[in-house]
């Protein structure tokens, strides 16, 4: 591995753990929760499938963490677009937890980049860009790659993880 790259794997690794630990502080989740609500909170009323997706976790395995969720009333079921799936969405609760979350990821990831130039930063957002596309190998693996995001930052026509699933349904 040449020092790039063990550079790159260090921070991802710092970098999670630090996400990980805030969320954990502020909520007391496991990341595959702290995944589910923070797709929820963007994405309501997602089928039990399409949350299973996007946060990597088995049907029965998504159906017993949204099992917890609703019986701490973070979230609830409701009916889906047909008789064989289940909408769930995050409650007046679930929203606030939601929004606590975001706070937590910005106090974590913010001061990362505040120490560099604009020029570090416009080279950062451009490498980083690039790095997340050679990552997205299909529109499962985008949904995956951006759980923990906040969609509203990049938009749909600027996230280059978005790009690249199109790109590839595309091709």
């Amino acid at each position: 591995m040449d020092r790039l790259a063990n550079l790159l794997n260090a921070a991802a690794t710092a970098i999670s753990d630090a996400q990980a630990m805030s969320m954990a502080r502020h909520a007391d989740l496991k990341p595959s929760t702290t995944g589910a609500i923070l797709t929820l909170g963007q994405h309501s009323a997602l089928t039990l499938s399409e949350l299973a997706r996007v946060i990597g976790l088995s049907h029965s395995a998504t159906v017993r963490l949204i099992d917890g969720l609703a019986d701490k009333g973070l979230a609830r079921r409701g009916d889906g677009q047909d008789r064989r799936e289940v909408a769930v969405s995050l409650t007046i609760e679930g929203l606030r937890l939601y929004a606590d979350l975001r706070k937590a990821q910005s106090e974590i990831l913010i001061p990362l980049t505040e120490g560099l130039t604009p020029m570090e930063r416009a080279t950062l957002e451009v490498a980083l860009s690039r790095i997340l596309a050679a990552l997205t190998k299909s529109r499962q693996s985008a949904d995956h790659i951006c759980r923990f995001c906040d969609e509203g930052v990049c938009g749909q026509d600027d996230c280059p993880v978005e790009i690249q699933a199109v790109a590839l349904s595309r091709a």
